[in-house]
């Protein structure tokens, strides 16, 4: 049996997409913990700042509040 390559296209792509669509709601961000403040990982802000990266969820639940500059939420 011959397949066409559109088909042979979408079995190699569709697995890829599944991955990359799972961790959708998972954005990254940077979190400050002496300031208390997440940050987007591109922040002028966060500049030679001791940080740690974790979701918007687990920012949002160690009580650490957004970057008014970058926007965090917004991402």
């Amino acid at each position: 049996m011959k397949r066409t390559p559109n088909v042979l296209i979408a079995i190699l792509v569709l697995p890829l997409l599944f991955v990359a669509c799972s961790g959708g709601n998972e954005k990254e961000v940077v979190a400050i913990e002496k300031t208390g403040t997440y940050h987007r990982p591109g922040c002028p802000l966060v500049n030679m700042a001791k940080t740690t990266l974790m979701t918007v969820a687990e920012a949002r639940a160690d009580h650490l509040k957004p970057c008014p500059e970058c926007k965090p939420d917004t991402i």
